[in-house]
């Protein structure tokens, strides 16, 4: 036989008034109040390890291992930073041979006294 949740808080709220426990009878009208089923923790399913018996039976992939797997490697891709530098040629036809460092341009344009 089980004992509803609020009979047995009502009856140690009971009991604490007569020890005259404030806190815990705090705790005790709070949870009354806002019943068991207002706990702030939240369970979540976990992530399965492996393939279910159905899936390795039918022989289906493990997506999900895949999917695992891919998401750790792009996680860790992600602190590798790629920077290109910026270049350019003087013109549109000029050959791919003749591109230099942007930035260091515009650098020596700032810095010089010359007008657009």
């Amino acid at each position: 036989m089980t004992i509803p949740f609020h009979t047995v808080a009502e009856a140690q709220l009971q009991e604490l008034e007569k020890n005259g426990d404030v806190k815990k009878q705090e705790i005790l009208r709070l949870g009354r109040e806002s019943g068991p089923g207002s706990h702030p923790l939240k369970i979540g399913s976990s992530e399965i390890g492996s393939p279910s018996l159905l899936d390795r039976v039918q022989e289906r992939p493990d997506v999900e291992r895949s999917l695992r797997q891919l998401r750790r490697q792009r996680l860790k891709e992600r602190d590798k930073v790629v920077y290109i530098p910026p270049q350019a040629k003087a013109g549109l036809q000029a050959s791919d041979g003749t591109r230099f460092p942007l930035l260091e341009k515009v650098d020596e344009f700032l810095s010089s006294d010359q007008q657009v």
